[in-house]
């Protein structure tokens, strides 16, 4: 375990021996003794932290248990780095701290099973007559496979002994907590340690955790009690902190704790990371107080990853303006780290994290230049730590998932093949981690793949592949929500795959009454998300993207009140957002297609005023949009209709001048993309802008690509014949 002489052991042993052994019913002076070798020492840092950091539910503390009176705090927590760097007599200083440790636990791994230290550690807790207040936590290695290479357990932990610490005969099988992903994890497995130490049943401390959670999250407003607390911290730290440098070191580990610790585990489920916006203000207020020159390593590490969990509350917020430059400084602090201790798998992973927000938000910018640069760089620091760590868990999750980022800017790009390579290489490496056990909720990772799959497959003309994809992806994603209804991010994920499955069934000859009932449950799911927290604007706005794909269900089954209903309702729910400030392509995007379905309607309901009306408010959202190069094919076919619908419009009126230009205007972004097109986002429009403008062959020729692929529009296409229409000799220039 240490790196300490060979006569360790006896030093020890003498030392026991002079103080004698002392009684269980003593005062110990730690709640426990942590027991772990060199290797895993990330591992014991983490458990450190926690347990000190841990507060046992007010129900228990004071409770009588067979381990004595439940306390307020399990602390001190003996571990060396923190405890021993201080004393030129390390030897006698661990022997005198497993004395005085009332439990031991014991950090499981093929490292520690190998190291002797920490096979004597356990040998020496069991003598003093405490064997039964070991607590076992495997982080690595095969427990069934004792004697072997991957055994995780020290020898002297198989062995048995009485009250008196006398060896006894036979062979003891511990049981352990396990962090491994497909056990217990890292938060079960914390608290299986802590109700062992505390004495009372695991169910017990769970149902009591349960309840202070719904205590903390009803009635008062958390922000308000956290960002209370943590001002309230920081006064009694400046008043008693000796020094600047504890001050700065005391701020930073307790807001780390609010933000890394239970209370954003629990609010993440249940999408309600918006209540920590009062503490998150607080520390981005201390951070730009503190100069960075004068911050330790470990200083600038938690500011990093605080910052990175502040940026991703203000995505939840779509404040994407506000998120980039906290990303951005958390880049440079993790930077500077890398630089400290380029070897350091964690540094790389806290700069990747920042890399791959910094990336995100300038794709939602539309700057896919940027977001392409920031991507390679998150892609390459995976890169590294998969070199550093070919076979870890975490190397190779960035690494499937730098694949998957490229391969989504290859899909921005229309660099369509390459882009489906890429979704390939992902799902190679999360079946591989799946067969390693290291995936727990397989189906939720491979549906994401498989619905870009599905994406890629559509606008490559392949339809039946896509419907095939995206259901493959609706399934595994319900599958893995099994169990998890509380999940609210994970409610989110069902509702966008039911959404994308029908999208593209849309274009096909399937019963609309599978698709209403699919639509019904999405807009179920969503509702009760928004009811649980009304400022998601994420959720708000899918809620209303879901009406209008069911006022697009309802008039392919010509049901028109109700699809009227539902695109108005999208509609206002749209303006009432745009009225709030927010200026998102989804906002304006969405404003423009529950226009659109609305003059539609209208059209058929022979009321060609209000069509006009609400064509031009299509046309007035669509003005906002920011296109992205190239622009997004969803984006380029509404722009395109839109201006096709607006030029029969003024054609009907008489104005072909007018006309002429709308259907130039539609003309414009589809010349964007590469030709020929095989989307039938892309093909559609085109082939409604030929027979707009006269050139019936080349309108035959596309509907004969689009029927190949068995696509079928919602909106009836025009007669083709050589009646009347617009001038033959408009320009068709680019196809």
């Amino acid at each position: 375990m240490f790196s300490l002489a060979l006569n360790l052991v006896a030093v020890r042993q003498c030392a026991l021996s002079r103080r004698g052994r002392q009684t269980i019913s003593q005062s110990f002076k730690y709640k426990a003794f942590i027991s772990y070798s060199h290797e895993d020492s990330r591992w014991a840092q983490w458990l450190h932290k926690s347990m000190e950091r841990y507060k046992p539910p007010r129900a228990l503390i004071g409770k009588i248990t067979p381990n004595g009176e439940v306390p307020a705090r399990l602390s001190p927590i003996f571990r060396d780095r923190d405890d021993l760097a201080s004393s030129p007599d390390l030897s006698s200083l661990l022997a005198d701290a497993l004395e005085q440790a009332e439990h031991l636990v014991l950090i499981c791994s093929p490292d520690s099973a190998r190291s002797v230290w920490t096979n004597k550690e356990v040998q020496t807790f069991q003598k003093l007559g405490r064997a039964h207040r070991i607590h076992c936590m495997i982080v690595d290695g095969d427990p069934a496979a004792v004697g072997t290479d991957d055994d995780c357990f020290p020898p002297a932990i198989h062995q048995q002994y009485d009250a008196n610490g006398e060896l006894l005969e036979g062979i003891v099988d511990p049981m352990a907590a396990d962090v491994r992903e497909g056990a217990d994890g890292k938060h079960l497995a914390k608290l299986k340690v802590i109700a062992g130490i505390l004495g009372v049943p695991l169910d017990e401390l769970r149902r009591r955790e349960s309840q202070r959670r719904q205590r903390l999250l009803a009635g008062v407003s958390i922000a308000s009690l956290a960002a209370t607390a943590f001002t309230t911290f920081l006064a009694i730290a400046a008043i008693t902190a000796r020094d600047e440098a504890n001050q700065r070191q005391s701020q930073a580990e307790e807001l780390l704790g609010y933000l890394v610790g239970d209370l954003r585990t629990s609010l993440r489920p249940m999408g309600r990371l918006d209540l920590l916006e009062g503490v998150a203000q607080r520390a981005l207020d201390y951070f730009a107080s503190v100069d960075v020159e004068v911050l330790s390593e470990q200083e600038l590490a938690t500011q990093a990853q605080v910052m990175t969990q502040i940026g991703e509350i203000r995505i939840d917020q779509f404040r994407y303006e506000e998120a980039l430059p906290v990303f951005t400084q958390a880049y440079e602090r993790s930077a500077v780290l890398v630089e400290k201790s380029p070897t350091d798998t964690d540094r790389l992973f806290d700069r990747a994290q920042a890399e791959f927000w910094v990336g995100y938000i300038h794709r939602t910018q539309s700057d896919l230049p940027q977001a392409r640069y920031w991507m390679e760089r998150y892609k390459d620091s995976a890169l590294e730590m998969l070199t550093l760590d070919p076979t870890g868990e975490t190397a190779l999750r960035e690494m499937a998932y730098g694949h998957h980022n490229l391969a989504v800017m290859d899909v921005d790009e229309n660099k369509l093949e390459r882009a489906r390579e890429g979704f390939q290489l992902e799902i190679s490496i999360l079946e591989q981690m799946n067969e390693q056990g290291h995936i727990e909720h397989f189906g939720e990772e491979i549906s994401a793949v498989e619905s870009w799959l599905g994406r890629v497959a559509l606008w490559q003309g392949d339809i039946a592949g896509a419907l095939k994809y995206e259901r493959s992806a609706m399934e595994h994603i319900s599958e893995s929500a099994a169990g998890r209804a509380d999940n609210m991010p994970l409610q989110h994920y069902i509702a966008n795959e039911i959404m994308v499955y029908v999208a593209i069934a849309l274009y096909t000859n399937q019963p609309t009454d599978e698709l209403e009932v699919l639509m019904l449950r999405a807009i179920g799911i969503l509702d009760e998300l928004t009811r649980t927290d009304s400022s998601n604007n994420s959720w708000r706005i899918d809620a209303w993207r879901a009406r209008l794909l069911l006022a697009l269900v309802a008039a392919r089954s010509h049901q028109w009140n109700r699809a009227e209903s539902y695109a108005a309702q999208a509609g206002d729910g749209y303006q009432a957002m745009l009225e709030e400030g927010l200026t998102e392509n989804f906002l304006t995007v969405g404003m423009a297609r529950s226009a659109y379905l609305q003059a539609w309607i209208a059209q058929v309901h022979g009321d060609e005023t209000a069509a006009f009306t609400h064509i031009q408010r299509a046309l007035s959202a669509l003005n906002a949009v920011k296109l992205s190069t190239p622009p997004e094919q969803h984006i380029v076919s509404m722009i395109a209709k839109t201006q096709l619908f607006y030029g029969n419009a003024l054609k009907h009126r008489g104005n072909m001048e007018s006309a002429r230009a709308a259907y130039n205007a539609a003309l414009t972004p589809l010349q964007a993309y590469d030709q020929p097109f095989t989307s039938p986002l892309l093909l559609e429009p085109q082939a409604r802008y030929f027979h707009a403008v006269g050139d019936f062959d080349a309108y035959v020729a596309v509907r004969g690509q689009l029927d190949a692929m068995g696509f079928h529009s919602i909106e009836p296409w025009p007669e083709n014949s050589s009646g009347e229409s617009v001038s033959s000799n408009l320009s068709t220039a680019g196809f």
